[in-house]
């Protein structure tokens, strides 16, 4: 999915995406921010969506998924590998068994979290994929 896919405004005309807007940490979800010069660059955050309001990585309701956005410009520095190991960390410290995400074929952060561990799963699309922490 393309950036533009995220952008505030379009949302709300995009209920499958809603979800993804909204961060509470009452049900455990959490993030981590990115700064270059005091300016936000990157964020990543994981969301315990429920199983009545699943995200496209969903696989069950104690496994977050996990999103990641790098703004364009600061892509290709290892921002988001940062914010993908600070995520990752941070799931461990908190112990939970696993992560998910979904990622489209052709987009080059698939490469990133293949590389970092996550794998296909059984009984979903190519696109939904988890690592076991």
């Amino acid at each position: 999915m393309g950036d533009a896919a995220f952008l505030a405004g379009r949302c709300p005309r995009r209920p499958k995406l809603e979800h993804y807007t909204r961060l509470v940490p009452d049900r455990g979800d959490f993030g981590f921010v990115a700064e270059v010069d005091g300016r936000w660059v990157g964020v990543v955050w994981l969301l315990f969506l429920p199983e009545h309001d699943p995200g496209y990585g969903f696989v069950k309701p104690d496994v977050p998924e996990l999103s990641v956005c790098v703004k364009p410009g600061y892509r290709g520095h290892g921002i988001g590998s940062r914010l993908v190991d600070k995520a990752l960390a941070a799931s461990r410290d908190r112990k939970l068994e696993a992560v998910t995400l979904s990622v489209e074929a052709g987009n080059r952060a698939r490469d990133l979290y293949l590389r970092v561990g996550f794998g296909p799963v059984d009984g979903k699309t190519d696109d939904v994929l988890t690592v076991t922490l």
